[in-house]
């Protein structure tokens, strides 16, 4: 690979120094047209390329924002990084993208090498399966401001960006309800996450409030896989007890479910209903089209930069304690739990 040109080699080639080369390229006043133009030229004759990064690094300003979410191939995460960049490019910043795959070590190694990049703020989804929070206190105390979306923990106060997930569960189990389903289940992610406590709670809220039978084994907790969806419905058929409604924490974990229902011969929605929540892509194309809750991600992903960005740009003094930004969810209706042809 062809060495990059750099001030120094501009210098040696017209024999002055390099703090004279530097000024010449940034305008310097003190500097005459004659070795401006001689440096210019000669600039272009070795295609030199000013390094922005290194000369914003001395200035203690990369223009990188860190974005840490747990999969880019989710919807909603890719979807909430579009919202990010577009922000951030509009404020004239760019975003390095990592993933945890939701493993805790990943997520911590991902905080080391923002770290070492210099990035000026961070936003996070934080892991799944992530539980200690030391990370999160030492950056905030010694690195730049940090927003958390969608998955959050509530101990401190800290600037976010969230869905109202308590309203998101009531909706989608509400309309389950309203379909004709008594006999309700909920696939939940891990409770010690706030969004998915919210959920939960909501749920059972709603069995209580019409006097539904609560079942353990009819909400449990995994990482809302295909596998785990799966699983889920094989369980119930093996026990002999099957929910005639269903509200999946993602539509991965609802296809799952369906197709073992589809596979047993069950039909949906007729005896089983289904909800997921992401609007992933393909629930608008399988049979029967998947009911959703879709997040709003790219505006929460919009909302969180925004907040960064507001940060960075104020100073320390003007910095209030924390800002929380909350979104509403919308309930997308198709075939999976329309038993009602009037909703």
């Amino acid at each position: 690979m062809k060495k990059k040109a750099t001030i120094t080699d501009i210098a040696r080639a017209l024999n002055i120094t390099p703090s004279a080369v530097s000024k010449a390229l940034n305008g310097h006043p003190r500097i005459s047209k004659k070795t401006r133009d001689a440096v210019e030229a000669m600039a272009a004759k070795l295609n030199y390329r000013p390094n922005h990064l290194a000369s914003g690094l001395r200035k203690g300003q990369s223009g990188l924002l860190g974005m840490l979410v747990p999969a880019t191939e989710i919807k909603a995460y890719a979807a909430a990084i579009n919202g990010a960049e577009a922000e951030a490019e509009a404020a004239g910043y760019n975003v390095i993208i990592a993933q945890s795959r939701d493993e805790y070590q990943k997520e911590l190694k991902v905080f080391e090498s923002m770290n070492r990049t210099q990035v000026e703020g961070l936003i996070v989804c934080m892991a799944s399966t992530t539980t200690r929070f030391e990370h999160f206190d030492k950056w905030e105390k010694e690195g730049p401001p940090l927003v958390l979306f969608d998955r959050i923990f509530e101990r401190g106060k800290r600037h976010m960006s969230v869905l109202d997930d308590y309203l998101a569960s009531y909706v989608a189990t509400e309309h389950l309800i309203e379909q004709g389903c008594t006999r309700l289940a909920h696939l939940s992610g891990p409770l010690h996450i706030p969004t998915y406590e919210n959920r939960m709670r909501a749920f059972k809220d709603r069995l209580k409030r019409y006097g539904f039978e609560e079942k353990a084994e009819w909400m449990p907790t995994s990482a809302l896989t295909i596998e785990d969806g799966r699983a889920f419905m094989e369980g119930c058929f093996e026990r002999g007890e099957i929910p005639d409604g269903i509200f999946a924490s993602s539509d991965y974990a609802a296809f799952g479910a369906m197709r073992v229902l589809q596979e047993k011969g069950l039909k949906v929605p007729e005896e089983v209903a289904m909800v997921g929540f992401g609007n992933e892509q393909f629930g608008a194309f399988i049979q029967p089209g998947l009911s959703t809750i879709d997040p709003e991600s790219e505006a929460m992903g919009r909302l969180a930069a925004r907040l960064l960005i507001q940060q960075i740009r104020m100073k320390s003094s003007e910095i209030p304690s924390y800002r929380r930004r909350i979104l509403k969810p919308k309930l997308i209706v198709r075939e999976s739990s329309r038993r009602n042809v009037h909703t």
